[in-house]
């Protein structure tokens, strides 16, 4: 039998391969990509994250999800189902509380790192900026205090960025995140 890390496979296969996997992945157009286990600074970041968007998100009735829930794509989004795993998603859909995956988030936030850095930028930021629903996409480094937003205006996508200092103005939940609520208590 072929090796199902090396050939395409179908959504079934891949939702049953993943369900008897130790390791999570990614499935790219059928194409399984291994998830790395995440740093601390990783982790903490993306909990930072998740945490400064909830009361905003709970407030206009939408959710917040961290990295354990896929984000699904499907035809007329990308020509092959895709399914990613992003650090945090926020969403006003009403999906059931039992879903396995969402496919209408507002905002994507991915914590790059070294290893990420062309897979979240390139590859991943191709795919996102097609969904539909979209309203933006932040990108958040982890070697340095940055972070890089993407938003929809119209058909367009505007980029906004800090350094150091500084804040973003998150879509779909209109308000603002700062670097220093991204960094809380994350050494660089």
């Amino acid at each position: 039998m072929t090796d199902p890390t090396r050939r395409r496979l179908s959504e079934e296969e891949y939702l049953a391969f993943l369900a008897a996997s130790d390791v999570r992945y990614e499935s790219i157009d059928g194409f399984l990509v291994r998830q790395e286990d995440a740093q601390s600074k990783h982790a903490l970041i993306g909990g930072n994250i998740a945490v400064a968007l909830h009361p905003a998100a709970r407030q206009l009735g939408g959710f917040v999800y961290k990295s354990n829930l896929r984000l699904r794509l499907a035809p007329p989004v990308l020509p092959h189902v895709t399914h990613y795993f992003p650090d945090v998603m926020v969403s006003f859909d009403d999906s059931p509380m039992d879903a396995l995956y969402i496919s209408l988030p507002c905002l994507i936030v991915e914590v790059v790192s070294e290893r990420t850095r062309t897979i979240d930028n390139v590859f991943k930021a191709s795919d996102y900026l097609r969904i539909p629903s979209l309203h933006g996409y932040l990108l958040v480094e982890t070697a340095t205090r940055a972070a890089r937003l993407y938003t929809r205006s119209g058909k367009e996508w505007a980029e906004q960025y800090a350094e150091g200092e500084g804040t973003l103005s998150i879509p779909c939940l209109n308000i603002p995140l700062s670097l220093d609520a991204i960094y809380r208590n994350v050494p660089l």
